[in-house]
């Protein structure tokens, strides 16, 4: 456990776990803070203070600018009882604290997409114009076994299949436009079978397998593609009709690209089997 090994403590493992655990605005947020801040602990505390605290900088006197001027004014003789104290900010340490994230397990994913059945990335592939790429299976039986290690890191790791359609071990993501991921790129990126050597290395433009985050807490699972000396984080969409997953970068460009398209936002969650 992390409290045993002293790691509760420790500033990179905090700040990975803490970096792990966001999602949306907040992890959009984090990604483009200076890494003076986002690599210190103490200095990302009260950066997200002050950022989600509903208020201005620590310090400064907000519970004064609330009080009516009727109130506060020296003839009434009046002085108002101090606004509420706002909320104290989770305690993090707390929580990664009770994580074992020195662990291997195995599992599923699941495909979470509001208003459609649960599905799951099957053990199985398609051929889709000439390349062969997983979509999304009812059957849980029929769900692709994966090996994930629930260690807590910033950076993208691999996930491993147990039940490989081919001779490929890892899964992984291939761009398959001419164009490149990117702001302003309508190009996607498709599930695929990959080999160790598809690494996330950041000449690797069209196919990678260490591109996935995972978070400890509630399993979602994003993808961080590297490309251009730049990184950033790919949405994942799903077809209302085919129900293929895409991975796509800018989906305002991508739905103008596709505009006779119904792709729906879609959650991946890694549903642990042991």
């Amino acid at each position: 456990m992390a409290r045993n090994s002293g790691n509760s403590r420790d500033n990179d493992w905090i700040i990975d776990l803490a970096s792990n655990c966001m999602t949306g605005p907040a992890l959009m947020w984090y990604v483009q803070l200076d890494p003076d801040v986002s690599e210190d602990w103490g200095k990302l505390q009260i950066a997200m203070i002050n950022r989600w605290s509903g208020g201005g900088p620590i310090g400064e006197g907000r519970a004064s600018s609330n009080i009516p001027a009727s109130l506060s004014s020296p003839e009434t003789g009046n002085i108002p009882a101090p606004a509420p104290a706002p909320a104290p900010a989770p305690n993090i340490t707390a929580a990664m604290s009770s994580l074992n994230l020195n662990e291997t397990k195995t599992g599923v994913i699941r495909v979470d997409c509001l208003g459609l059945e649960t599905m799951y990335i099957p053990s199985s592939l398609i051929t889709i114009f000439g390349s062969m790429v997983f979509t999304t299976c009812n059957d849980k039986s029929k769900a692709l076994a994966v090996e994930i290690n629930q260690k807590c890191v910033h950076h993208s790791r691999e996930i491993k299949l147990l039940n490989s359609p081919d001779d490929r071990k890892f899964l992984g993501l291939a761009q398959t436009g001419p164009g490149r991921l990117g702001e302003g790129s309508a190009e996607y990126a498709s599930l695929v079978t990959a080999t160790w050597a598809d690494s996330s290395a950041k000449d690797a433009t069209f196919s990678k397998n260490m591109v996935w985050i995972i978070c400890p807490f509630d399993n979602t699972i994003r993808a961080l593609w590297q490309g251009d000396r730049s990184e950033f984080l790919l949405k994942s969409v799903i077809s209302s009709i085919a129900k293929r997953v895409l991975f796509v970068s800018d989906f305002a460009a991508f739905h103008e690209a596709n505009p006779n398209a119904n792709y729906l936002d879609v959650d991946l969650v890694f549903e642990p089997t042991s």
